[in-house]
């Protein structure tokens, strides 16, 4: 329990006491208040104060005990009430994670089941297989081809710079020199193609 909150709330109800003595004049409340009001500049004020107390303290305290009473009670019993609110809120989600657990570990349980049923039927496969030597026949053959194949690209990659270099060469083979670097110059020339 909060005891800021419960003295907000003390305030607060004795706001309300003091408000309804003064409008339905209980113990001429109203007669109390408007003769402290026209005693404020003097200084018998606080004698008065003192006075109506003592004179009714027995009705003052006859309300306030069962205010506060009251009081303390309705801020636990909220504070109780939001606590089990809480709890119930954890406990849903608690249920609702356990949950998820266990549909994960189902799940996990099936694939992995699966899994190995379709690892042993491969395996089951493969026992007596003489298919080995046929791979390896097949394979070497494959890599033979592919060295085969990436010589014809190295050579065909090459084509374009010498396709170049024969074209520089019959339009005259001319070289400048700009700045230190050579460049070969190709002229523009319409050649018969035989």
């Amino acid at each position: 329990m909060k005891i800021g909150l419960l003295i907000i709330y003390g305030l607060l109800l004795a706001a309300v006491i003091i408000a309804l003595f003064y409008f339905f004049d209980v113990l001429n409340f109203k007669v109390f208040i408007n003769g402290l009001i026209a005693q404020i500049p003097t200084n018998d004020l606080l004698p008065q104060l003192g006075t109506f107390v003592k004179d009714n303290v027995t009705t003052i305290v006859s309300v306030a005990i069962p205010t506060v009473i009251g009081l303390v009670t309705y801020v636990k019993y909220k504070a109780e009430l939001t606590a089990k609110k809480e709890l119930l809120e954890l406990q849903t989600e608690l249920q609702a994670k356990t949950l998820n657990a266990e549909a994960l570990v189902e799940n996990t349980k099936v694939t992995a089941s699966n899994t190995i049923s379709n690892l042993e039927s491969e395996l089951a496969g493969f026992k007596g297989d003489t298919t080995a030597e046929q791979l390896q026949t097949r394979l070497t053959g494959l890599i033979t081809s592919n060295e085969s194949l990436q010589s014809q690209i190295e050579a065909l990659q090459k084509q374009p710079a010498q396709l170049a270099e024969q074209l520089w060469a019959k339009s005259g083979g001319q070289v400048i020199d700009v700045a230190g670097v050579q460049y070969k110059i190709i002229e523009k020339e319409i050649l018969n193609v035989k």
